[in-house]
């Protein structure tokens, strides 16, 4: 890989990690907001701040391995930009109670089914099974998120 590549990489990354980051505070946001009776919301903490660890791992595994990877389908670094102002604006307009709980879920859909959650694991390839474990156990648990979210949005809409 070349170290252009390797350099926006590891800034697409950290990026990256400031955003799973981001989403577990603003579900942090939601639970003192809302209330979290079923834990539903401590749950999804959880989830994101494991995923924001294993996004610094990945990391941490490009750069210590960089001649097993190669460079595929890159993210700009505004993409992850604009994603992380989105989740922000989000979270303030919780914080000032300008959503309910089921506008939230709508929104926490979105987010969890957005390119940056879903497709970031495409900017490189290699056949390293540590790598391949972790996007495939974060893939796995967006998958979870979606699905969680879903039900739970279908409670509060009484279906």
């Amino acid at each position: 890989m070349k170290e252009q590549d390797l350099n926006h990489i590891v800034e697409v990354l950290n990026l990256l990690s400031e955003a799973e980051s981001n989403v577990a505070d603003l579900y942090k946001t939601c639970k003192e907001t809302f209330g979290d009776p079923s834990e539903f919301w401590t749950e999804l903490i959880k989830d994101e701040l494991s995923h924001e660890r294993n996004v610094k791992k990945i990391k941490e595994i490009i750069v210590k391995k960089t001649g097993y990877f190669s460079a595929k389908r890159p993210i700009k670094r505004e993409a992850v930009k604009t994603f992380l102002n989105y989740v922000n604006q989000q979270k303030n307009r919780v914080q000032n109670r300008e959503l309910d709980e089921l506008r939230l879920l709508y929104i926490a859909r979105d987010i969890e089914q957005s390119i940056i959650e879903n497709k970031f694991f495409e900017i490189v390839s290699s056949n390293d099974i540590e790598f391949i474990t972790l996007t495939n156990n974060l893939i796995q648990d967006t998958k979870f998120h979606k699905e969680k979210i879903e039900k739970r949005i279908k409670l509060l809409e009484g279906r």
